[in-house]
């Protein structure tokens, strides 16, 4: 990726962008969750809870 749309964030880890970030919740508005064991995003399915971040 080209350093413009990467950054170190507070625990030295690569991250995208926040405008990147922000575009994607435009495109994908409510329809997908992060999935933080799988490290993913996914399509949205009736048994997850509110928000954008599941277990």
């Amino acid at each position: 990726m080209g350093e413009d749309l990467t950054y170190r964030n507070g625990n030295g880890n690569w991250a995208l962008d926040k405008r990147i970030n922000e575009a994607f919740k435009k495109l994908s508005g409510d329809r997908v969750v992060w999935e933080r064991g799988s490290q993913c995003w996914c399509l949205r399915r009736p048994t997850d809870k509110p928000g954008r971040m599941q277990s």
